[in-house]
């Protein structure tokens, strides 16, 4: 009834009685039409009665138009407002347009994101992040460069993760799906040569942990930690390719790593590989002692006749 009462009203012009006017609007407020009573307002000239009953039954479109008349001042707040209602109903899509037109970045962006509207998104953060603090941009690329990173959108998460001042983690991206080459360039182009080799061996230890020693190899080469590599085929008794770092990238240390791998062997008992880099190191006397201490005499002068001439078996 109130309603019918009050769309009768505002359809004919006439002079209704302040006390009927005031029946309807009380029954449209109890039945919680507050649009419906925010036009009788208007239609009584009862511009902020008329403004809290729209906003109170969150008839923005109304509260704008009324706005622009007669409280302009307060148009940008109402557009925040009908977006925070947008968003407590999840209609998040729809609040982005609303607090871009509130001018609220912040707010805009998250909603963007929210709905999944990451190119909208990233737009809308490089409009805001001109002349604005980075600290304001910052979190917002980081965000959106993981959201573009899991889904293997990686020229995408690239940039955003430079704009988030992480090129650290675009670096990681591209290790993770081996992609040395885009990781180095990016590495190069954004970061100094020490947070180069930091994070280069951080990340080769995690592989290394991992088992991928030929993906932990090439990231140890690229900084030139060349003993790093070593060391970690050395540690898993990998001994040719350790010898294979070695004569390529420390050649003076080649016959001492030779001995090292020999006393190695000879500790476990496998004497045919310890002699075999013994005779490598130039130290077969040493393999012939290995064999004399264990009274292993015919390989003893076999290896001092086949390494040190006709006399040398006499010796053993």
């Amino acid at each position: 009834m109130a309603a019918k009462a009050a769309s009768v009203v505002n359809r004919h012009a006439a002079n209704y009685s302040q006390e009927l006017l005031t029946k309807i609007l009380g029954a449209l407020q109890g039945c919680g039409l507050f649009d419906r009573a925010g036009e009788l307002y208007h239609r009584m000239g009862l511009v902020q009665p008329a403004m809290d009953a729209y906003r109170k039954g969150h008839a923005y479109r109304q509260a704008i138009d009324l706005a622009k008349q007669f409280q302009p001042a307060v148009v940008v707040m109402l557009q925040e407002e009908w977006g925070d209602w947008l968003v407590s109903q999840r209609q998040v899509d729809a609040a982005i347009h609303h607090y871009i037109e509130a001018g609220n970045s912040q707010k805009a962006i998250d909603a963007a994101m929210t709905a999944r509207q990451w190119h909208k998104a990233e737009q809308l953060l490089d409009q805001a992040s001109i002349g604005s603090d980075p600290s304001f941009s910052l979190p917002f690329y980081e965000k959106l460069a993981s959201h573009y990173a899991t889904a293997r959108q990686f020229d995408q998460a690239e940039r955003s993760f430079v704009k988030a001042s992480r090129p650290q983690r675009a670096v990681k991206m591209y290790v993770d799906v081996a992609q040395y080459e885009k990781a180095h360039r990016v590495a190069k182009a954004h970061m100094s040569a020490h947070e180069r080799t930091e994070l280069y061996v951080s990340l080769a230890q995690e592989l290394e942990q991992g088992n991928k020693l030929t993906e932990a190899e090439q990231l140890y080469l690229i900084v030139s930690e060349f003993d790093l590599a070593i060391n970690m085929y050395k540690k898993r008794e990998e001994y040719e390719q350790m010898l294979r770092l070695v004569s390529k990238y420390r050649k003076e240390l080649l016959n001492d790593t030779y001995k090292v791998i020999a006393e190695a062997y000879e500790m476990k008992g496998n004497l045919t590989k310890a002699e075999h880099y013994y005779v490598e190191a130039k130290m077969w006397t040493s393999a012939m002692s290995m064999y004399r201490q264990l009274e292993k005499w015919e390989d003893a002068k076999r290896v001092a006749k086949l390494h040190g001439g006709k006399q040398s078996p006499e010796k053993v």
